[in-house]
């Protein structure tokens, strides 16, 4: 990219010929219209045909010119906006950031970013005007078939008036909001569409061409690369953030349990926070007597959830909806089972079940600290009355 700085420099010699050149033309239209009308133009006709042929190559030249001078000021608008966006990895201002920056880019009057939430429909993540303001909901009026044409196919699209492209012209949302000139590019990253980003211009028709959607599609591949950093530095951050919640709350779970012998009390403490940190309406702890083989209830807030029902029954364990139940194990055996139940149907969360297990672990120890205690004192009742 930093060659285009490079190149822009180099260009200037040719651009001053060609200046010089410009004088030049200027002069021989001027003589030719003088010459015109005093009628000597075919006395001179083979001098004149050199003329223009000079004059027509000049003006290739200055197209060729203006078209590398644009390509060369996209190159460097696309570097410069590269090292912006990938200066951050806060999603929201990754966004912003990619939106102006297209803007500025395009000449486009209002862009949109959408990204695909997890139910698979196109969510609205920024929405940007040429002000560098962010749009409110109300004015989210943009033409949903072109964005539903590039998150189905993968296509890209452009178009210099809407209203009269034959693709789009009778699609409701062009009609009523009058759209013009618009371009639409997939985002893709890991070689999946995440998103779209779609700009417009409801004023003024033939804004884009096909070679800012080119620069549209190089620019969106470099976001779609500081979109996806970014939310996996916030996913990154954010599993942290709920790491240390977990371990801390995790630390109170085992200062409150070893505060305690009393088994009932160990019992209750296991079961309020299963019941808490899930939110679960019903919950239950039995313990199973390996001897005698049955299942015992020694914990229970609201209905006893059907899962602890059906052990205690001696039938066979079965999860239903909104129903969680994990085991209490300690030296590979299952000594008892936490059986939590939500009464919406609810399902749980691969989250709530992971925290349950390490809770019927942290328990499983309290469970034990507090058995021993009460057979210590039992004995010792036993002594005292012998």
């Amino acid at each position: 990219m930093e060659k285009c700085y490079r190149m822009a420099n180099s260009s200037l010699p040719r651009r001053q010929d060609i200046t010089a050149g410009l004088a030049g033309a200027r002069q021989t239209l001027t003589l030719m219209k003088s010459q015109l009308k005093a009628g000597m133009v075919e006395q001179e006709k083979e001098y004149w045909l050199a003329r223009l042929d000079n004059l027509s190559r000049l003006l290739e030249t200055i197209s060729e010119e203006r078209m590398a001078d644009d390509q060369q000021r996209r190159l460097a608008a696309l570097y410069e906006v590269s090292k912006v966006i990938g200066s951050s990895l806060d999603l929201n201002e990754v966004l912003n950031q990619v939106m102006d920056s297209i803007i500025e880019l395009t000449g486009a009057e209002r862009g949109f970013l959408m990204l695909f939430d997890e139910s698979g429909e196109l969510e609205v993540k920024a929405a940007r005007n040429l002000a560098h303001e962010t749009l409110d909901e109300a004015d989210f009026a943009f033409s949903r078939s072109v964005i539903r044409t590039v998150a189905e196919t993968g296509q890209q699209v452009v178009t210099t008036n809407a209203t009269e492209d034959p693709r789009f012209s009778g699609q409701e949302s062009v009609v009523a909001h009058q759209l013009r000139s618009i371009q639409c590019v997939p985002l893709r990253a890991r070689g999946k569409i995440i998103g779209v980003i779609y700009v417009d211009n409801r004023i003024r028709s033939g804004v884009f061409d096909e070679a800012d959607l080119e620069m549209l599609s190089a620019f969106s591949a470099q976001a779609a690369v500081a979109i996806e950093n970014a939310r996996l530095f916030t996913m990154t951050d954010e599993a942290l953030a709920r790491r240390v919640e977990e371990l801390s709350m995790m630390q109170e779970i085992d200062r409150q349990l070893n505060e305690t012998l009393d088994f009932e009390k160990v019992m209750d403490l296991t079961l309020q926070w299963a019941m808490r940190v899930t939110k679960a309406d019903n919950g239950a702890i039995g313990l199973i007597d390996l001897e005698a083989g049955e299942t015992h209830l020694v914990a229970r807030q609201g209905k006893t959830p059907a899962t602890v029902t059906a052990l205690l029954a001696g039938k066979e364990l079965a999860e239903g909806d909104g129903s969680l139940t994990v085991p209490i194990q300690r030296e590979g055996r299952v000594i008892g089972v936490i059986a939590l139940n939500r009464a919406d149907g609810k399902p749980f969360e691969p989250d709530d079940r992971a925290f349950v297990l390490r809770l019927a672990d942290h328990a499983a120890i309290a469970i034990e600290n507090a058995s021993l205690y009460e057979a210590v004192k039992r004995a010792n009742d036993a002594k005292s009355e012998f």
